[in-house]
């Protein structure tokens, strides 16, 4: 059976059991779904899109907890700590670290990717196959940091001022760093 297929009949079984605030949720998920036939133009979508959909509903209730939290709403806290578990029950079971990583390696071999420059075409590959598995967020600083390891020496910028917030010498990602003149090289010696 369909994701959708699936959300249509636990909207009309949660209309059933009168459960409003799951309802609700649900009804967000199905909004978003017409929200995004309408753009395409399409009268179905893939269950990989519908976790795309619903991966972003999550993202934004995860922002909106951390606005109300930070304002002192916690009751709007507690509705959207809500419809993100709703929200998580239609998305497949998630990837551990260890499989993401192994499967990053995996796209670095088959784009040959050298450099943070060859990003994009990993994260191609790991946005068709991690689809609702994987905050993408979190897959694309793993990539980042993998692609960092592979190439070697990597511009940091002026001495003592590394990018990644580390200061010099105190970077866990790092093994080596090379000064010349003003500016700072890292070298890495890591093994995947």
């Amino acid at each position: 059976m369909k994701l959708e297929e699936i959300i249509n009949q636990d909207i009309k079984q949660a209309m059933i059991e009168k459960a409003t605030d799951r309802l609700s949720a649900i009804r967000l998920i199905k909004s978003a779904i017409q929200l995004e036939k309408a753009k395409k133009g399409n009268d179905e979508l893939t269950d990989e899109e519908i976790y795309k959909l619903i991966s972003i509903l999550i993202n934004q209730s995860s922002e909106s907890v951390r606005q109300y939290g930070s304002a002192g709403r916690i009751d709007l806290v507690d509705e959207e700590l809500f419809r993100s578990t709703v929200f998580q029950t239609y998305l497949p079971e998630q990837l551990s670290e260890d499989e993401i990583v192994e499967k990053i390696k995996e796209f670095i071999d088959e784009t040959g990717a050298t450099s943070q420059r060859d990003m994009g075409k990993v994260m191609a590959m790991a946005n068709k196959n991690f689809a609702g598995k994987a905050n993408m967020k979190f897959v694309s600083g793993i990539v980042k940091d993998m692609l960092i390891w592979f190439y070697g020496i990597e511009y940091i910028g002026i001495a003592g001022h590394v990018s990644n917030g580390y200061p010099l010498g105190s970077s866990p990602l790092y093994n080596s760093q090379l000064l010349m003149g003003s500016e700072l090289f890292v070298i890495t010696t890591l093994t995947l």
